[in-house]
């Protein structure tokens, strides 16, 4: 049995400030980390997204993020 298996999936909006990059073994995009009201936010990307992102993106810039 997966974790997956116990898992809601449900829509989203965050807004926030982009802090950083989350990248692995020292070049694969994994995700974002923004600062939000409630504090800092792990913000895990699609595999397309991940080709398509700009890594030029300023920190300090304001996002919103939707998603499911």
């Amino acid at each position: 049995m997966g974790a997956s298996e116990n898992m809601e999936v449900s829509e989203f909006c965050l807004e926030g400030r982009f802090i950083d990059f989350v990248i692995k073994d020292g070049y694969k995009l994994k995700g974002l980390l923004l600062g939000t009201h409630e504090g800092e936010c792990y913000v895990k990307l699609a595999k397309h997204l991940r080709a398509a992102f700009d890594l030029r993106l300023p920190a300090g810039t304001l996002l919103q993020v939707v998603g499911l």
